[in-house]
């Protein structure tokens, strides 16, 4: 039995896209652990139907990338000026845009 999970993890282990979190555990399958078994058709299931698993910590988004496009703050602008119409470098190529496209 153990030569044939042996077979089987080292060919599974050839394909880049196939989750690694339970490629070394071919002894707890072989005592019957029902966790590790699912879990591991799960990740054969997710590699033959071109999916990511989300199990995956490889292809995980990192938590300290923002989820949402967060906008850089300008140094030419300023909301306060742009608030009580004062004028600026950038209300000034706003307001030349609008005009030149009316």
């Amino acid at each position: 039995i153990n030569a044939n999970f042996s077979r089987i993890m080292e060919h599974l282990r050839s394909f880049e896209r196939m989750n690694p979190r339970y490629l070394f555990s071919s002894h707890l399958l072989a005592e019957g652990n029902e966790d590790v078994f699912w879990g591991f058709l799960d990740d054969i299931w997710h590699l033959f139907n071109n999916k990511l698993s989300p199990y995956d910590p490889r292809y995980r988004q990192r938590e300290e990338e923002p989820q949402v496009f967060v906008p850089q703050k300008r140094a030419d602008v300023s909301y306060e000026d742009i608030q009580f119409g004062r004028s600026t470098a950038w209300t000034d190529r706003t307001r030349q845009r609008s005009a030149s496209s009316k």
